[in-house]
């Protein structure tokens, strides 16, 4: 009976295979800035988002393990605490400490379901201090479900907690608006990462933070990425709709021309600490629960989810052969020098 209930993900198993060597491209153009992107970055997850979250829960992001920590008999739950803690670690990169204010204000730049949004809002109220968090994302869907989430949730206030739609390059906020801005596996999606810092920078407060995670590909200024790293850096980018990656020193570039600091101290990876995760992303959409639910899904996007979870493979080989980085690091916009 076990195996006749697992047959069909052995068999979405073979087909992920085949898919891999003979649908994925070979070579892709990464898109620019523009509606293609934009609309293809809406698409994906407007209509993948709501199958994660019955199987995910509201954390749209990686977890955080320990390295060589044995996570072989976690269980969902487990793995949904280590999402947690993927957070609680970013956010440790903050300053600490008693605000020389009443109140702060967070961005949280790609909010999804606004799982981010809440964990921000609730660790940083106890310090004590006002605190108002908005979320942006480029899904409809994400946005309206973000909101009805944090609506029933009886701990935040209303109105101190809310998501739009929004553009990371072209928020339409005021400058000099936010304490901190948010970019938890989000950047990655962002093309012309210097006019995404540059509007990050306009948008801090001077002595404001940046505090972000995201997807980068391995540093080639000693070895140049080989042909096959380029291959699977495109069929990744193709089913998530990403824009051309970059390096983690990349960003250490960019931050130290735009006037940033704090960029070489607080830069770091945590690759190793997100592999398990995507094991276990692997396994759970080979669930038959999920894979029911994905057929239910296709006439409504389903092929969307399909890719997608497939790509989740690319995804861990990248991770595991070097090629890929979950880059990580904080960096500040410095205070203004008193006359």
């Amino acid at each position: 009976m076990g195996l006749v209930c697992w047959l069909p993900s052995l068999i979405i198993l073979v087909l992920a295979v085949i898919f891999h060597q003979v649908v994925l491209p070979s070579t892709w153009t990464p898109l620019s800035a523009g509606d293609e992107l934009y609309g293809g970055i809406a698409h994906f997850y407007d209509h993948s988002t709501s199958i994660w979250e019955k199987v995910w829960g509201e954390h749209l992001h990686a977890g955080w393990y320990s390295e060589g920590e044995d996570v072989s008999s976690w269980t969902q739950e487990n793995h949904t605490e280590a999402q947690v803690r993927m957070m609680e670690q970013l956010l440790e990169l903050w300053p600490w400490g008693v605000p020389d204010k009443s109140r702060l204000r967070v961005l949280d730049m790609g909010c999804g379901l606004g799982g981010s949004s809440r964990f921000l809002y609730r660790n940083l109220s106890a310090l004590g201090v006002h605190v108002e968090v908005i979320g942006i994302t480029l899904s409809p869907w994400q946005q309206e479900r973000a909101t009805a989430i944090t609506n029933h949730s009886k701990d935040i206030p209303k109105g101190e907690v809310t998501f739009q739609v929004a553009n990371a390059l072209s928020t339409g906020f005021a400058a000099q608006s936010f304490d901190i801005i948010w970019s938890l596996e989000s950047a990655e999606h962002f093309p012309t990462k210097d006019l995404w810092l540059r509007e990050v920078h306009r948008l801090l407060v001077p002595g404001g933070t940046l505090l972000c995670a995201t997807w980068c590909h391995r540093e080639t200024a000693e070895k140049p990425l080989w042909d096959s790293e380029k291959v699977l850096l495109g069929r990744i980018s193709k089913n998530y709709m990403l824009p051309d990656w970059v390096p983690l020193s990349e960003y250490g570039r960019l931050s130290n021309t735009l006037g940033f600091v704090g960029f070489e101290a607080s830069q770091r990876s945590w690759t190793v600490n997100v592999i398990p995760f995507w094991r276990a992303v692997i396994w759970s959409a080979l669930r038959p629960s999920t894979l029911l639910r994905v057929l239910v899904a296709l006439p409504f996007g389903g092929w969307t989810l399909i890719k997608g979870a497939i790509t989740a493979l690319l995804m861990m080989q990248g991770f595991q052969e070097g090629t890929l980085n979950l880059g990580v690091f904080s960096v500040k916009k410095p205070k203004k020098k008193s006359k």
